[in-house]
């Protein structure tokens, strides 16, 4: 009878793979929800959003994104492209993305349709998958016209 061995880098852990998904579906439904306080809870405390005109940490994330789109309306949707663990508490990830995005009235601008990709980087705290580190590349974004004028 052989030994089983510790799950090597690379390997598909299904438990963690369905973990994983449910972390980005809540990272987008908390967004398009406007649910501020939950949003947190998906980031590392010290979580990097990669871009110089965004601020770092849990709380810099979403005060950042609830500033942009706190009174708007807004719709995300991601599938999963590639998914790699890369150590037994850690692992990347390739999203394909669309949104919508309406800004709040008074908004310089009305928002814009896009698409792209997110880029992430995961860390299992205790039981708990979080994003420790997230870069979109946007492949195409249109600004929307502002009907309310």
């Amino acid at each position: 009878m052989s030994i089983p061995s510790a799950p090597q880098p690379g390997a598909r852990r299904p438990a963690d793979v369905e973990a994983i998904r449910q972390l980005k579906s809540r990272y987008l439904r908390y967004i398009d929800e406007q649910r501020w306080a939950e949003l947190g809870d998906v980031f590392t405390d010290d979580a990097v959003v990669a871009g110089a005109d965004h601020p770092q940490g849990r709380q810099g994330i979403v005060a950042h994104i609830s500033d942009l789109l706190s009174g708007g309306r807004s719709v995300h949707h991601a599938e999963l492209e590639a998914l790699e663990f890369t150590g037994e508490r850690t692992a990347s990830a390739k999203w394909a993305m669309s949104d919508r995005v309406e800004l709040a009235a008074g908004s310089p601008r009305a928002g814009w349709s896009g698409s792209g990709r997110y880029h992430e980087d995961y860390v299992k705290d205790g039981d708990t998958w979080r994003i420790a580190r997230l870069r979109l590349t946007r492949l195409r974004r249109d600004p929307l016209v502002d009907e309310r004028r």
